[in-house]
């Protein structure tokens, strides 16, 4: 028993310890693409920011693009945890809404320069099967997150949708035009945004009807 309890404890160690490694490699792949661009960055550079060696990169990720999926997954990664909470909390389905959409402002508002990545993916996905096929996953969680709340809306009373999937669909649409206009021009007033997202929902939701 004191022997399963040693290994399992061993093995929590060792998967602290890889997450650890990989969020520093992400962050240091982060830093080199927003400071000389996905195509001008090599395994080198990573190498030389991360403070390890070549092989301990390689050890959890074999070629750059997979570092690149990893730092927009990492990007990610906490926007869409927000969203499954939304999803599953017990506030009303259009309060829900208006909250996703200030989750996605408020990561523009603090984590602007982090967001670069996007447009490099964007870019290096237009030329690569993979990476749009793991674009397209995404698109699909996001979606779905979406119709459920709608669905959700309807059971409610709250508000009708005919067509879920195409409303939700424009919906990261949207959001994806706007974090772009941002990356690129800098010229949205986020905080505007954010201060009128529930007139921004219910507007949405009458254009859909």
């Amino acid at each position: 028993m004191d022997q399963q309890r040693t290994d399992t404890e061993t093995d929590e160690r060792k998967r602290g310890s890889q997450e650890t490694r990989q969020a520093q490699i992400i962050e240091a792949a982060l830093r080199c693409f927003q400071r000389k661009g996905y195509e001008n960055t090599t395994i080198d550079d990573i190498t030389a920011e991360y403070g390890l060696s070549k092989g301990s990169i390689y050890w959890y990720y074999s070629s750059k693009k997979d570092i690149l999926i990893a730092v927009f997954e990492h990007m990610m990664s906490e926007l869409f945890e927000g969203y499954k909470l939304q999803v599953l909390s017990d506030i009303s389905p259009k309060q829900k809404l208006i909250n996703m959409l200030r989750l996605f402002v408020g990561m523009l508002l603090e984590n602007h320069e982090a967001c670069r990545p996007f447009i490099v993916l964007m870019g290096v996905a237009y030329e690569d099967e993979d990476l749009r096929k793991r674009a397209a996953e995404l698109y699909k969680e996001a979606e779905q997150q979406i119709e459920e709340i709608l669905r959700q809306g309807e059971t409610a009373g709250e508000f009708i949708v005919p067509n879920k999937k195409l409303v939700a669909s424009l919906a990261i649409a949207a959001g994806e035009g706007l974090l772009t206009r941002q990356i690129l021009v800098q010229d949205l007033d986020l905080d505007e945004i954010d201060r009128e997202a529930e007139a921004i929902v219910e507007g949405f939701l009458m254009l859909s009807k």
